[in-house]
């Protein structure tokens, strides 16, 4: 015979065998399929031959272990199944805050020294993790934040902008920071800066501003008051 594989075990069945019809001959098929006797430890439900311990072909039906609509079948640590209710959602929750300065409000920045920017105005009441131009995290997670700053410049000032990171105990653990060399601009210019960093519960984040200027800077005066917030502060976590 063409085809067969040398030392393969085949099983040969009796297809047709009926001396009336077929003046007793015999049609005969070869099968490379295991014999269901030898399938130790495996039982099949609408198959002759189970591929694992239990194997079957077909619906499933449970009636033990209290079924009922919108369960879903659960195990303990030893394997003994029961339906139990599916647990409502709860979606995790949103940490995001967004701070700015009032047009009209006033912080001085002296020159030659990093300052923090207060931020003293939320962008909604109740606005969580945020004090004092500070935001604390309350868990470890990825977070995204930005900031810009718009200040008066008269002269060639070098500015410096940053965000920075500090530990509990206020120590600062790093920064990202945005420099620009002898900027000037006849009223006012906007500086940026943005980052995505890794936070340990208990973290904090702020914004500071150095520049050389020879003379302090007002922040917060700039724009429309109650309209234009261009020196703002905003942050999220991400995952």
């Amino acid at each position: 015979m063409n085809g067969l594989v040398v030392n393969a075990l085949y099983l040969i069945r009796v297809w047709q065998f009926n001396t009336a019809i077929d003046s007793g001959s015999v049609k005969i098929c070869i099968i490379a399929e295991p014999n269901p006797e030898d399938l130790p430890g495996k039982t099949g439900i609408n198959t002759l031959y189970p591929s694992t311990t239990l194997d079957v072909n077909g619906v499933v039906k449970i009636r033990g272990g209290a079924p009922g609509a919108n369960k879903v079948l659960t195990s303990d640590a030893i394997g003994n199944a029961s339906w139990k209710p599916v647990p409502p959602y709860v979606a995790p929750a949103k940490i995001a805050f967004g701070a700015y300065n009032q047009p009209g409000s006033s912080q001085v920045i002296s020159g030659y020294s990093y300052t923090k920017i207060l931020f003293t105005e939320a962008e909604e009441i109740g606005v969580a993790n945020f004090s004092n131009g500070v935001f604390t995290a309350p868990e470890t997670a990825l977070y995204h934040f930005e900031t810009f700053v718009t200040i008066p410049l008269q002269s060639a000032t070098d500015v410096y902008l940053r965000i920075v990171v500090k530990n509990v105990s206020d120590n600062v653990i790093r920064s990202y920071e945005s420099t620009q060399k002898n900027s000037s601009a006849a009223s006012e210019k906007t500086f940026t800066v943005s980052t995505t960093t890794s936070l340990v519960a208990g973290n904090k984040v702020e914004v500071q501003l150095y520049h050389t200027s020879g003379s302090s800077i007002n922040i917060g005066f700039q724009g429309s008051l109650g309209v234009d917030r261009k020196t703002r502060f905003q942050g999220y976590k991400i995952f």
